[in-house]
């Protein structure tokens, strides 16, 4: 087995099944990971779906080094909004982490941001969409 997308020239969305990415020891009941994705000129749609053996929870996350602003569960990241349907609790998280490269300053300790979507109750499937705003 190896991952693979395919590519749906009629709908424009990207489908890939990324279940090989996560081993059976990490997430035991994870039988099926599946995302969906159209680009566009400005926005981004993505949509994931997951399939488990037993119930579980399940957290998206996606990491930024540009600092978040939260509005409920949308988040803006200067000129780009991250906003989600799903039922989902938010919960941002400031990691620090050492880079490869220096800044400007020659600093190599720097801040990234978590921004981890939790799927509330039963809720196995994540829709966000990702706005371009310039």
């Amino acid at each position: 087995n190896k991952a693979r997308a395919v590519y749906n020239e009629e709908t424009g969305w990207v489908y890939m099944d990324f279940t090989l990415g996560y081993s059976k020891i990490v997430h035991p009941k994870l039988q099926k990971a599946e995302r969906s994705f159209k680009p566009m000129d400005d926005k981004i749609e993505m949509y994931d779906k997951f399939t488990f053996s037993d119930k579980t929870v399940i957290t998206e996350r996606f990491v930024t080094t540009i600092k978040p602003k939260a509005e409920g569960t949308t988040v803006y990241l200067d000129d780009i909004k991250l906003s989600t349907t799903s039922d989902v609790t938010l919960n941002i998280v400031e990691q620090s982490y050492v880079d490869q490269l220096p800044d400007e300053n020659g600093n190599y300790n720097k801040i990234c941001y978590l921004l981890d979507y939790t799927l509330n109750g039963d809720t196995t499937e994540f829709y966000a969409t990702i706005d371009f705003l310039n």
